[in-house]
């Protein structure tokens, strides 16, 4: 687990709460036209985030919980109601199901007295540090000043309550106020969270050991752990491919890219964290697609092609019939040696 995050425990009615609560905010910033495919795609890269804030466990418990309930999420969300009451009519807050079925007894005797037990760790000044210049990372446009940085990383401290405590996102927002030409400066210069946070005094210094939980040897690694196993499942080529043209669609749809060029840089940070739940071999799969077809994949999307559709076109998904399937891309036969090393270089490009 990366050494700035929680635990991969997280309260069950705490965890719905917030991935509710964020349909709700998507479905309201899009006037109620969100499909239930779209709210998906949202929830899980919400859930993504929980790998930064709680841990690798903690986002599968989150993706799951998404894969069971998003109808019920979505239907209920679009009939108005609230996240407390969605998540009591699911049974993982206080009113009609009681704590969830696998909760240990004495938990489920603590959940009759405090139906919203406290989730949140000590909080650290440094873990909250490296989760808003991560996200700075993310926000950050070269036209835009660091006013409007600051803008959105605002937003961010406050959301951050959710994960990390009101103490967090309270110093996250005076981090904010008081550094952010520093970050703003230091992240066009291409500086990583964790140095900027050493350099502003929020964690000791760097020592050696890569930011963000990062191996020396370059990007996660599959590692077979007792927890719940995220990156298990073989590499699919056209996996990935509707993974990346489903995130494509989304930044389109919501004005996040004026132009391809714009599309690439946010498709790129897509790929690399891909290597989180996928692996090196499609994170750099995923590279490839955008770097190779990143025209195509901007003008399709705009058109209104679905994900699917468009990585039919590309060669990366069979076409819905008895034709054969295309021949193995020369890039999903990497080795993982290549993988690793192409990765770690693409990497120190875009970072």
């Amino acid at each position: 687990m990366p050494f700035d995050v929680l635990a991969d425990d997280i309260d069950d009615c705490k965890l719905c709460e917030h991935i509710v609560g964020a349909a709700e905010r998507h479905h309201h910033n899009n006037l109620g036209n969100t499909t239930q495919d779209q709210l998906k795609r949202e929830l899980d890269r919400e859930c993504f985030q929980f790998t930064h804030t709680h841990g690798d466990g903690a986002a599968k418990k989150c993706a799951d919980f998404v894969n069971a309930h998003i109808t019920t999420i979505y239907n209920d969300i679009k009939a108005g109601k609230r996240p407390k009451a969605v998540c009591k009519d699911l049974g993982l807050c206080g009113g009609t199901g009681g704590p969830p079925t696998g909760m240990p007894m004495t938990t489920r005797a603590a959940a009759k007295v405090n139906l919203v037990p406290e989730i949140f760790a000590p909080h650290d000044p440094c873990r909250t540090c490296a989760f808003i210049i991560g996200r700075a990372e993310h926000h950050f446009k070269p036209d835009e000043t660091a006013d409007q940085l600051k803008g959105h990383l605002e937003k961010e401290c406050k959301q951050l309550a959710q994960l990390q405590g009101q103490e967090a996102a309270d110093h996250c927002t005076k981090l904010v106020d008081t550094n952010i030409q520093t970050i703003y400066n230091d992240i066009k210069a291409g500086k990583r969270p964790h140095q900027i946070c050493s350099e502003i005094g929020e964690c000791a210094a760097f020592t050696g050991m890569p930011p963000t939980g990062m191996p020396v040897s370059g990007p996660p690694k599959v590692v077979k752990k007792t927890g719940p196993e995220i990156l298990a499942r073989p590499h699919d080529p056209c996996r990935t491919c509707e993974f990346i043209i489903g995130r494509a669609e989304h930044h389109i749809h919501n004005g996040n890219v004026p132009d391809e060029k714009r599309l690439l840089r946010e498709l790129e940070h897509e790929c690399i964290q891909l290597a989180q739940f996928e692996g090196d071999e499609a994170s750099v799969h995923c590279l490839n697609i955008i770097q190779k077809d990143i025209d195509m994949i901007y003008n399709d999307v705009k058109a209104g092609k679905r994900p699917r559709q468009v990585c039919e076109d590309m060669g990366e998904c069979q076409a819905r019939t008895t034709a054969a399937p295309p021949p193995p891309s020369t890039n999903a036969m990497m080795s993982t040696t290549t993988s690793a090393s192409m990765l770690k270089k693409l990497l120190n490009i875009f970072h």
